[in-house]
């Protein structure tokens, strides 16, 4: 427990006998209003205290136990979806390959619509290509069946 938190309990004990409230549900919104903090926190700090009366207590408690469950869940679906989620540490929304950051932390590298365009344009064949063919003829009239190749 915080430091502020001990002294606000300590502080909302002394308030809590000084406002004549019942301990219902006006209790915890005074108490709000008072030390400035959000619901949950001012439940938190009225079961600390004892200054909730028996239903307001399992109310409270319920609400307490029904947002830990919440947050299980989200915490689940978030893992889940991270899980099954198909981008990768070098892929992000904007970048289908991140080839690395700039000093400013700047991602850069391949956008998807880069990735798109070059997967829409096909490889040329460079057997289609006459300049490369001449160049295959050419050293295969080179070599001849007599030389000795150390790479075949």
């Amino acid at each position: 427990m915080s430091l502020c938190r001990k002294e606000r309990i300590k502080e909302g004990r002394r308030w809590l006998k000084q406002q004549n409230l019942s301990g219902g549900k006006p209790v915890v919104r005074a108490y709000r209003k008072h030390f400035g903090v959000e619901r949950i926190c001012a439940i938190r700090d009225l079961l600390k205290i004892g200054g909730l009366d028996p239903e307001t207590r399992e109310y409270c408690t319920g609400q307490l136990r029904v947002r830990k469950e919440r947050n299980a869940l989200k915490r689940e679906r978030k893992a889940l979806s991270r899980a099954e989620c198909p981008i990768k540490d070098w892929q992000d929304g904007n970048f289908f390959f991140i080839a690395g950051y700039t000093f400013g932390g700047a991602p850069y590298g391949i956008t998807w619509e880069e990735e798109r365009r070059m997967e829409a344009e096909e490889e040329p064949d460079l057997l289609d290509d006459p300049g490369y063919l001449a160049y295959l003829e050419s050293i295969a009239e080179e070599v001849s069946d007599d030389t000795d190749l150390p790479f075949l």
